[in-house]
């Protein structure tokens, strides 16, 4: 997730866009002077979801923070699915 992120905000004041223009703002500026570069950081505009009941906040939650876990999870399950096949198999020339 190196390209975006995920938030879950409540704002009653209906200004979603104003917030959302600050976080990616100050959030930009502050990257972009610590590595001494510049342009965007984020690919798109943010993408919102309206949520008018809790009974999805348990399922949103749960998402955003698997999310960034998902990728890495995958990959080591990969690596150990890799190793445990290769210590099992026979290799040419050898009897187990």
């Amino acid at each position: 997730m190196q390209n975006h992120y995920h938030l879950i905000i409540e704002t009653p004041e209906g200004n979603l866009s104003k917030v959302m223009q600050y976080i990616d703002g100050s959030y930009t500026k502050f990257v972009n002077r610590r590595k001494g570069r510049g342009g965007h950081l984020f690919q798109g505009r943010y993408k919102a979801i309206l949520m008018a009941a809790d009974t999805y906040l348990l399922q949103l939650s749960q998402y955003v923070h698997l999310n960034p876990v998902r990728p890495e999870l995958f990959h080591n399950l990969r690596h150990i699915r890799t190793a445990a096949t290769s210590r099992s198999s026979p290799r040419k020339g050898k009897r187990l």
